[in-house]
């Protein structure tokens, strides 16, 4: 395994552009100050859920997501109290792991990362898992950006009328090529000239023959 380099203790992190609620709660943990956060974590380690209200509940969900640093909406989905129980329960266990001089084993998608004390301060090991787990997490982020790449050409996004195939458009475009568009009217042509050549036949074959008059009752 290979140790990773060290984090200056108050390095400013990027700030992500979060909603309000979140944002809110990214200033309340520390912002960007890394000392704070990490005070901010050891206290929400040691906190009683049981005990917030339904506001403080809703605060503290906001302050997660802002310490993950996911740009959501925090109402989208809020979890229980028992879910954000569970979290605690792995950081409780995590820091009595290094306390009795274990390391604190976290996965993440293909990451494993071991935390671990020395007499240099904290330490922090980290390898990739085998193939197929980073791949299914390469996946999953090809995905991800799948949904937000058609979801934002939106209704430039488009089936071509002749054959089917996905295409993005420009202005109205309604076939995904020159030659679509092009077999197309020919097409309608051909068609349009045939139901005429029927029409004239038919008008043809209605008419008295020459030089016979049409009988009459």
């Amino acid at each position: 395994m290979k140790e990773s380099a060290g984090t200056p203790q108050n390095a400013e992190a990027p700030i992500p552009v979060l909603y309000p609620d979140v944002q809110q709660g990214f200033e309340r943990i520390g912002g960007p100050n890394v000392e704070k956060r990490a005070r901010w974590l050891l206290r929400l380690a040691q906190s009683d859920f049981g005990s917030l209200s339904r506001g403080d509940w809703l605060n503290l969900w906001a302050e997660l997501l802002a310490f993950a640093r996911l740009a959501l909406p925090f109402t989208t989905f809020t979890p229980s109290v028992e879910t954000a129980t569970k979290w605690q329960a792995v950081i409780r266990t995590g820091l009595g792991e290094m306390k009795e001089g274990r390391a604190w084993r976290i996965e993440t998608g293909p990451q494993l990362y071991e935390l671990a004390r020395t007499e240099r301060g904290l330490a922090v090991a980290h390898h990739v898992w085998e193939a197929d787990r980073l791949y299914a997490h390469l996946k999953d982020a090809f995905l991800e950006e799948v949904v937000r790449t058609l979801e934002q050409v939106g209704e430039r996004f488009r089936f071509c009328l002749r054959c089917g195939q996905a295409f993005i458009a420009r202005k109205r475009q309604a076939y995904c090529t020159l030659r679509c568009s092009q077999t197309s009217r020919t097409t309608k042509y051909r068609k349009t000239s045939a139901e005429r050549a029927r029409a004239q036949r038919r008008t043809v074959a209605r008419r008295p023959a020459a030089g016979r008059k049409p009988q009459t009752r």
